[in-house]
């Protein structure tokens, strides 16, 4: 955290310093502290520098498949149920929110491929009294550089 503060004041010297300290603890094949160590580290880097477009570009070129997505998201899944269970409880609450509603309008940042809406829409369908009228408006992350919508 003090290396974060340190570029956000752009004080290079001590964001160096402190950035070694962290390179000598930290791993891109360690455990997942020493992982996230060694990314937070070359994003802080890459801020300091003015390089962070440039490695996101770099990062995000890369065209992922559905497919590829789909077996990641699963793995993802079945490693580490947080999401799940965030997902859940997420759909539980609209559900109760939405008692009694005839419509009802989800804004969804972020939505990529939308897994957690089935569900929703399952638990909707079964509703005494029916399902309400339900849309679902999906954005998307950002496309990275200037005018990404022209491309």
């Amino acid at each position: 955290m003090q290396c974060a503060q340190a570029v956000a004041s752009y004080d290079s010297r001590t964001v160096n310093d402190l950035l070694m300290r962290i390179r000598q603890h930290s791993s891109p094949q360690g455990d997942g502290t020493e992982r996230l160590a060694h990314y937070f580290a070359n994003a802080l880097d890459a801020r300091l520098a003015g390089t962070g477009m440039a490695s996101y570009t770099a990062y995000s070129s890369r065209r992922i498949s559905a497919a590829e997505i789909l077996k990641a998201y699963k793995t993802f899944i079945t490693a580490c149920p947080f999401k799940k269970m965030s997902n859940l409880l997420a759909n539980k609450t609209i559900v109760k929110l939405a008692t009694g509603a005839t419509t009802l309008h989800i804004v969804d940042f972020g939505i990529l491929y939308g897994f957690q809406w089935p569900c929703l829409i399952q638990a909707l369908s079964e509703r005494p009294g029916g399902p309400p009228k339900l849309r679902i408006t999906g954005i998307d992350f950002p496309q990275p550089g200037f005018r990404p919508a022209e491309r």
